[in-house]
């Protein structure tokens, strides 16, 4: 593994970890603030240097320690989610189950980010990390420069819905990352979406807040409860509200959300759940926090745990991958996974060049700087050229600067 400072790889490096330092020019003293849950001494030194001559300047307190990220490959995993962050120009991942072979080995805490230009994945490290999840929401606010995550499955993720819960332990957590410094933060809102995880969210920028709908959590006897219910949630002032409407979409989750810029909406697709139709495509609108069906039938097939990534250079929104069942009257059972790349136009969706392999249960996100969208799947990387409509499948660039030496 290599290891770089934070510094270098970032915009700005996280304070050190050590106890907070006061600093105080005119006197000329470093006054150490310890504390250990109660305050057993206080002992204040005051060290004089010299007398500050006409126009001299106070010396500067000492740089802050660079925080290390370490160059590595993410382990195979599913169900991870990831988003783009424009203030540091790199994309950010987290969680997700780890899995080997046909086994399934534990969810994930950990934080990548992925340079596309390298390419290489840097696995950074935090102070406080979030516990382990996977199929949490994420959403990257412009605005405020941080990625939300709200909620996911803190165990094994089964996208069923039976009588008995079956998703994982639902979280009903809200936190931000900030990418430059390396920290996350758990929020506090005094008020919440209930536990889910299969839910999706999206940050519209018109409005300045993440949009979250539907997935799945627990009634009060312990089963499976399908949501429909809608959230806003602003993380400046740390608040969660929920939307009221008279039209909305019937619950489902695992579910597929954008911001589309062209009609300033958020588009939704896809999912799972009692009586859903999965081939609807709705937006919800922000200005008037209301859902429209745009197409109860898109017809490309029930589909669930797609993405859907904006590639802002093109102008293209595009749904891929996933997972289905075989056609109503077909004799074959079991899941279907999908190859099939669909752009959105207007009330439709336009097929155009299919992953190969299928993908599913896998993370997307667009890199407005090298105009491609990035596309995780088990151990694997690969870049999509929304424009031209072409695949290049990156794994292997990304691994080969393994044991390259970078100075801190």
């Amino acid at each position: 593994m290599d290891e770089i400072s934070l510094s270098e790889l970032l915009t700005s490096p996280l304070d050190p970890p050590r106890p907070p330092r006061a600093w105080d020019p005119q006197r000329r003293m470093r006054m150490w603030m310890m504390a250990g849950g109660a305050v057993i001494a206080v002992v204040l030194v005051v060290v004089v240097i010299k007398a500050l001559g006409p126009g001299e300047e106070p010396e500067a307190p000492p740089p802050p320690e660079p925080v290390s990220a370490v160059r590595d490959n993410p382990a195979p995993r599913l169900l991870a989610k990831m988003v783009f962050d424009t203030g540091v120009g790199r994309a950010v991942m987290f969680g997700g189950e780890i899995v080997s072979e046909q086994s399934f080995l534990g969810v994930s805490n950990e934080t990548w980010q992925y340079e596309a230009t390298e390419p290489a994945w840097w696995l950074l490290q935090s102070n406080e990390v979030p516990p382990g999840r996977a199929g949490p929401a994420l959403a990257f606010d412009e605005q405020s420069g941080v990625t939300v995550m709200f909620g996911g499955a803190g165990s094994r993720y089964e996208p069923c819905f039976v009588a008995r819960w079956c998703g994982g332990s639902p979280f009903g957590d809200t936190w931000k990352f900030d990418a430059a410094a390396g920290r996350w933060t758990e929020m506090h809102p005094t008020e919440s979406p209930a536990p889910r995880s299969g839910h999706a969210a999206a940050y519209d920028p018109a409005h300045d807040v993440v949009v979250v709908f539907g997935g799945v959590g627990l009634n009060d006897a312990d089963r499976t409860l399908v949501l429909s219910d809608t959230w806003l949630y602003d993380v400046d002032s740390d608040t969660w509200t929920e939307v009221t409407q008279d039209v909305a979409p019937a619950g489902r989750g695992n579910h597929a959300m954008v911001y589309d810029p062209d009609s300033a909406t958020v588009l939704m697709w896809g999912g799972v759940g009692p009586g859903v139709s999965v081939t609807e495509l709705w937006s919800f609108d922000g200005s008037s926090s209301t859902w429209t069906v745009l197409n109860p039938d898109a017809g490309i097939g029930k589909r669930l745990m797609a993405t859907a990534v904006h590639a802002s250079g093109p102008g293209v929104t595009v749904i891929m991958g996933g997972e289905g069942t075989h056609e109503e009257g077909s004799s074959e059972t079991g899941l279907v996974f999908s190859d099939e790349v669909f752009a959105v136009d207007g009330a439709t969706l336009v097929e155009r060049q299919r992953h190969d392999p299928p993908i599913w249960r896998h993370s997307a996100a667009y890199d407005s700087g090298v105009d491609r969208i990035i596309v995780t799947f088990l151990d694997s990387t690969w870049l999509y050229d929304a424009e031209a409509d072409e695949w290049v499948d990156v794994t292997e660039q990304s691994r080969s600067l393994l044991g390259r030496q970078f100075t801190p």
